[in-house]
């Protein structure tokens, strides 16, 4: 059995879906370029449910939302939270999204008594909807992260940045009771709450020079607040080439790598705030950009070749010529992702 595409959101959270199900029935398409977006919705017990949804279409107020057709759905049913979402077609090409996610019950007594366990996100993101796409929002709302972004319902890759509503921190320099508060190096990777060693290069990215604090070490992971968010860091694979202490000192920092950052050249500045490598870049530049190899493909820095890997085990190699990146080597879908556009050097 399909079930609706609504209320299967946490198979598309962070845009690995273990299942790629159906999305229901959509409206006639529109004529003219136009895509189709998909709001969602996940349970709490029977009678409630964090909604993620539209608000507002290029500043233009969405009034028909999954949470207000479900909770109109509910109102006679005695507490009882009937989902209730329908896709809808937009414009296709550059657009303003506004994204919410939202924590309700259907009855406004169980809004009331359970006020501290109601959590809300919400923001606006600028896109490029590709005609004939099927976008999904979706998101994470909890006592700990409070998190909306929107996914390509076919490739499960997030598109556009996600909006997070991030705790109160320390800034970095910063002695607290929990330890000092540093600056991530280079771009780190996650899925869910977990930051692995294996950086795969199709997780979710998390930008250099953003605060972090290592609250706790163990033998193979570490528990950290990374910009105000609950995380943990993990050796994954390489256990034999270091300790976690080794990794947490390898991507952290009491340094911003942002005032380096400002010093590179437009070009290399433009591909590391999209995670991309251009040729002639530096080794620093790559790991700004990309974090650091995969440990167990590359377990020298100095080495001639890094290895990268996907989720999906697709090695993205890059060759060196002493300090400068001199080629990029993959899959073309790999590297189409992972290299700026054709042209591009670094100066």
């Amino acid at each position: 059995m399909r079930l609706p595409l609504f209320i299967l959101t946490a198979t598309l959270i962070a845009g690995c879906a273990a299942m790629a199900p159906t999305a229901p029935v959509p409206p006639r398409k529109p004529d003219g370029p136009s895509a189709l977006i998909v709001e969602t919705a996940t349970r709490i017990g029977n009678t409630g449910a964090n909604f993620f949804f539209v608000t507002a279409i290029d500043d233009k107020e969405i009034k028909d939302t999954i949470m207000q057709r479900s909770l109109a759905a509910s109102s006679r049913g005695r507490g009882y939270m009937n989902l209730a979402g329908q896709p809808r077609y937009v414009p296709a090409g550059k657009t303003r999204l506004s994204l919410r996610g939202d924590t309700s019950h259907a009855a406004g007594i169980d809004n009331l008594f359970r006020s501290k366990s109601l959590y809300e996100v919400s923001g606006t993101i600028e896109v490029e909807l590709r005609d004939g796409a099927t976008y999904v929002v979706v998101g994470v709302l909890d006592a700990m992260r409070r998190e909306v972004w929107l996914v390509d319902h076919a490739t499960r890759q997030p598109e556009g940045p996600r909006i997070v509503v991030k705790a109160p921190m320390a800034a970095p320099g910063t002695m607290t009771p929990q330890g000092e508060v540093r600056y991530t190096c280079c771009t780190l990777r996650y899925d869910g709450d977990w930051i692995s060693d294996g950086n795969w290069l199709d997780q979710a990215p998390w930008p250099a020079g953003s605060p972090i604090l290592v609250r706790s070490v163990g033998r193979n992971s570490a528990d950290v607040t990374l910009d105000g968010r609950p995380m943990r860091i993990g050796l994954d694979y390489g256990r034999g080439q270091r300790t976690m202490q080794d990794l947490l000192d390898r991507l952290t920092t009491r340094t911003d790598p942002r005032t380096a950052l400002a010093g590179w050249s437009e070009w290399v500045r433009a591909a590391v705030r999209v995670g991309r490598v251009i040729p002639g870049m530096t080794r620093d530049q790559v790991v700004m950009a990309l974090g650091y190899p995969y440990p167990e493909r590359t377990p020298s820095l100095d080495a001639e070749q890094w290895i990268y890997l996907t989720a999906a085990e697709e090695a993205v190699t890059l060759v060196w010529n002493g300090e400068r990146l001199a080629d990029i080597r993959g899959p073309d879908t790999a590297v189409r992702r992972y290299v700026m556009a054709p042209g591009a050097t670094a100066r």
